[in-house]
């Protein structure tokens, strides 16, 4: 009876070896699914990382290239207000000559009025001079 015994605590005890094996054999499986999926996920973190440094790089590229944009154009921009400034000055220079012009055109409209106010005078002198002179005959 004690060997009967003896052999069913040992059935007992390999049922419950089994059934724990059993059992570790399922967690390892799902233990073994689940560091499957978490090297999945951490295969696409990689690839999404490797994504984000990519478009960091062609960001800083971009950056760099509107940085040497901004700074052409304020270049540019002060290029074309020393133009602008310089074509002023030239305007004002050219606004005074032509109002330099236009007093000498008339000064000089003046002298011709008075040259031709001084021929009609002179003409007139002539013709009196030209009268007089014509009384003494002489014969």
């Amino acid at each position: 009876e004690s060997s009967k015994k003896s052999s069913e605590e040992i059935s007992d005890i390999i049922q419950e070896l089994i059934e724990n094996t059993r059992n570790a054999s399922d967690l390892i499986l799902k233990s073994s699914n689940h560091l499957s999926k978490q090297s999945e996920a951490v295969s696409h973190t990689e690839k999404a990382f490797n994504n984000i440094y990519t478009v960091l790089g062609e960001l800083e590229t971009n950056i760099h290239s509107v940085d040497v944009s901004s700074k052409n154009m304020i270049t540019n921009k002060e290029r074309i207000l020393d133009v602008m400034q310089n074509l002023a000055a030239i305007a004002e220079e050219n606004a005074a000559s032509s109002e330099e012009v236009s007093a000498t055109v008339h000064e000089i409209m003046d002298s011709i009025r008075n040259v031709a106010d001084s021929s009609k005078s002179l003409s007139n002198i002539s013709r009196d001079l030209q009268e007089q002179t014509a009384k003494f005959t002489v014969d």
